[in-house]
């Protein structure tokens, strides 16, 4: 195994779900996207939602925000017609706002959704390994009567080349960003990290 798997291995916060009978909601996580296709985490975080719904908890609904902080305009909405193109129209939660980060996303789906969760609804939130702590922080914490379960994906799926966002290009950028986000959250708080913006090529 490389060292970097072995870090994002350790790292990573993922649930054990094999026990699970029943899941509330099925959240696939954004990671952006490009003019003519999804990234690579948008891409399995979706294929992996679309699996769960069909193999082990059907009839569960899909919620997705789609990112704003790509390189192109209208970018949003073209994650969300590719998104929709993979995961067909069955059990999909109608269109959530877009999100400008991870408590953003955390929160829009959290509004739109308000009447439809309890407490106790189980969600299984779908993100990759260097993701994962800051993930699950940010969602017990926007649904703390909420059962918040993370499936986690290989972290060589959160990075590549032409990410629009200058942190997830590059594979030890990424690590050490993702340790440097989780901690900043944690001491900063969701408040004030809640206006934080990916820096892209365009906005550098």
């Amino acid at each position: 195994m490389k060292l970097h798997h072995r870090i994002a291995r350790a790292y990573a916060c993922g649930s054990p779900i094999e026990k699970i009978r029943d899941i509330d909601l099925i959240v696939p996580l954004s990671y952006s996207t490009l003019p003519h296709q999804l990234t690579a985490g948008t891409q399995i975080a979706a294929e992996l939602a679309a699996f769960y719904q069909k193999d082990r908890f059907p009839g569960a609904p899909i919620a997705f925000t789609n990112a704003i902080h790509s390189e192109f305009p209208e970018c949003d909405a073209r994650e969300r017609e590719l998104k929709k193109k993979l995961l067909g129209s069955a059990w999909l939660v109608p269109d959530i706002p877009s999100a400008h980060n991870s408590i953003s996303e955390a929160e829009v789906i959290r509004a739109s959704l308000e009447s439809s969760l309890r407490p106790g609804s189980r969600i299984l939130v779908i993100c990759g390994e260097m993701h994962s702590r800051r993930v699950r922080y940010i969602w017990e914490k926007v649904f703390p009567e909420m059962k918040i379960i993370i499936r986690t994906f290989m972290v060589d799926f959160e990075y590549q080349k032409d990410h629009p966002a200058l942190v997830e290009r590059y594979r030890w950028v990424w690590i050490a960003g993702s340790i440097v986000g989780e901690w900043a959250t944690r001491i900063l708080g969701i408040e004030r990290m809640r206006g934080a913006r990916h820096i892209t090529s365009q906005s550098a």
